[in-house]
């Protein structure tokens, strides 16, 4: 099916169990695939597949959340956020991200949980995961002066719940040139904005 259809109602429409695979490949969501047993009784499974031409294939449900947080020793988890975390798409087209709140060392930045802060490095098969460089907040004009007090004149941006602004009118603002080295991050919370430096 289209990754455009939304799961919720296909879930409400239809009996039985419903097993939905959000498929993630080559930086997008390519199809949303649904194993139906309409004689079956009421369950629901969701699982975001991540393919990749070299690695494979990689899965993200609940046990794989859990697993992951298994894995993470106690001092990794007490350290300060020193990652910016952005699950993908498949992640989010099934509404699995909400299952990363119940993760101790991510902080959501957004109110749709599409952008965390994180104490760990999160595995690429998640999403990106990019180490936080330097923090800025206040207006862009505000972080625009900093970005040049810090002699960073180019950086890919990424923006998330900026309330409508544009990335290619954000850069504008910020005096960048696009960067194959630097990430900034950018939100907006009514007229402040709070940014993250990354590499």
């Amino acid at each position: 099916m289209s990754p455009m259809a939304d799961f919720r109602v296909l879930r409400n429409a239809l009996p039985g169990s419903i097993v939905f695979y959000s498929i993630y490949f080559d930086g997008e969501v390519k199809e949303l695939l649904l194993d139906i047993d309409l004689n079956a009784d009421f369950s629901t499974e969701r699982i975001a597949v991540y393919l990749d031409k070299t690695e494979g294939v990689s899965y993200f449900t609940e046990r794989t959340r859990d697993e992951f947080m298994a894995s993470v020793s106690p001092e990794k988890k007490e350290r300060q956020s020193t990652y910016i975390f952005e699950p993908h798409g498949g992640i989010n087209n099934l509404n699995l991200n909400a299952l990363l709140l119940e993760i101790p060392f991510l902080e959501s930045l957004t109110p749709q949980h599409t952008l965390f802060e994180s104490g760990v490095e999160v595995h690429k098969q998640w999403g990106r995961c990019k180490r936080i460089l330097d923090r800025y907040e206040g207006s862009l004009n505000d972080i625009s002066k900093a970005l040049k007090l810090a002699q960073i004149g180019s950086a890919s941006v990424t923006a998330r719940n900026t309330q409508g602004m544009k990335t290619e009118l954000i850069r504008s603002k910020l005096g960048l040139s696009e960067s194959d080295i630097h990430t900034l991050f950018i939100t907006r919370s009514d007229s402040k904005f709070y940014a993250w430096l990354t590499v």
